[in-house]
C-alpha cells in the first residue's frame, strides 16, 4: 500500500483530501507544521487572542487531531517557526519596506512546503505528499494532463526583467521607464479606476488559471476604521468570481521596539513617538517579558 503524507490544517480543504485518499485505498499520515509563535515573534497585540484560552494556532492543531482521529489517521506535528520566520516573514518585511506588494505564498512554497515538509514527509517513509490545495480543469480530466494554469505574480523577476530589458534597449516610454514590470492579469496600479472595475476585470481569468491567482486591493489606511468598506471590498471580491483576493493597507514598523502594525502618532508598543527613544530598560522588558 502507498504511503501519503497530507499537510493537515485543521480546516475543511486537507480533512477532505484526507477522506479521499483513504477511500482511495493510501496509506494517509498527517503532518501539522507549526510555522508562527506569537511570543517568539514578537506578536504582542492580536495574538493569541486574549478572548480564548488558548492562541490560534494551537486551535488549528487541536483540530486537525479531531479530525485525523475521526479518520484513523496518525497525525504527526512539526515546528518551523524559525524558518518560515527567516525565509517567509522577513521577506513579507522587506519588501514593504521596499514599497512593493510581497507574494509570501512562492516563498512559503519553495522554503517551507516543497522544501521543509517534504523532507519532513520522507522521513515518515512518505511515497507521496498531497495538501488540500488543488488544481483541476476539464480539460486535464479529460484528456489525463498532469498541468493547469499558473497565474501567481513572480513580483521579483518583474523588477528583473525590466532592468535587463532597459540595459539592452534603453529607457522605453511606458515600457521601461519604470522599475518593474505588471505581471500576471493584474491592471496595472496606476490606473485610475474603481476598485469594482478592476476585480470585474481580473476575475474572469481566476477561472482559467486555478494551480494559482491572486488579486490585490491596495487600501490607504487601517481597515480598522472603516469596517463598512473592508466588508464591501470582500462582496465585490466575491460577487466577481475572486478565487484567491488580498485586500492590502500601510504597514508600519518601529524601529526601536520593533513592532509591526499599523502606527499613527505613538507606536501601540512602546508609547514613542518619531524621533524619539525609549529607555534601554523599557527594551529589554518587551524582549524578556513581551510586555
Amino acid at each position: 500500500m502507498k504511503k501519503v503524507v497530507i499537510g493537515m490544517s485543521g480546516g475543511v480543504d486537507s480533512s477532505v483530501a484526507a477522506i479521499l485518499l483513504k477511500k482511495e485505498g493510501y496509506e494517509v499520515i498527517g503532518l501539522f507544521m507549526r510555522n508562527w509563535d506569537s511570543t517568539i515573534n514578537n506578536d504582542y497585540l492580536g495574538n493569541p487572542d486574549l478572548n480564548n484560552d488558548i492562541c490560534p494556532q494551537e486551535k488549528d492543531y487541536n483540530d486537525a487531531k479531531a479530525v485525523c482521529d475521526k479518520l484513523g489517521i496518525t497525525l504527526h506535528r512539526k515546528d518551523f517557526v524559525k524558518e518560515y520566520y527567516d525565509y517567509v516573514f522577513k521577506y513579507f518585511l522587506d519588501e514593504l519596506e521596499k514599497g512593493r506588494t510581497p507574494n509570501t505564498d512562492i516563498m512559503c512554497n519553495k522554503y517551507i512546503k516543497f522544501d521543509m515538509f517534504a523532507k519532513e514527509a520522507e522521513k515518515l517513509g512518505a511515497d507521496y505528499i498531497a495538501t488540500g490545495h488543488y488544481a483541476k480543469t476539464e480539460y486535464s480530466e479529460k484528456y489525463n494532463l498532469n498541468f493547469t494554469c499558473l497565474a501567481t505574480p513572480a513580483e521579483g523577476l518583474s523588477g528583473r526583467f525590466v532592468a535587463i530589458d532597459r540595459s539592452i534597449y534603453g529607457k522605453i516610454k511606458g515600457v521601461t521607464d519604470k522599475n518593474y514590470y505588471t505581471n500576471s492579469f493584474h491592471v496595472p496600479v496606476y490606473y485610475k479606476i474603481s476598485v469594482k472595475r478592476k476585480m470585474e476585470i481580473e476575475g474572469k481569468y481566476h477561472k482559467l488559471t486555478n494551480a494559482g491567482h491572486i488579486s490585490y486591493v491596495e487600501l490607504d489606511g487601517d481597515t480598522v476604521n472603516n469596517v463598512d468598506a473592508f466588508e464591501k471590498v470582500v462582496r465585490i471580491m466575491h460577487d466577481s468570481d475572486i478565487g484567491y483576493g488580498a485586500i492590502n493597507h500601510p504597514v508600519d514598523r518601529d524601529p526601536v521596539c520593533g513592532y509591526v502594525g499599523v502606527i499613527k502618532d505613538v507606536c501601540p508598543r512602546c508609547g514613542r513617538r518619531e524621533g524619539e527613544g525609549v529607555e534601554m530598560q523599557k527594551l529589554n522588558c518587551y524582549d524578556c517579558c513581551g510586555r
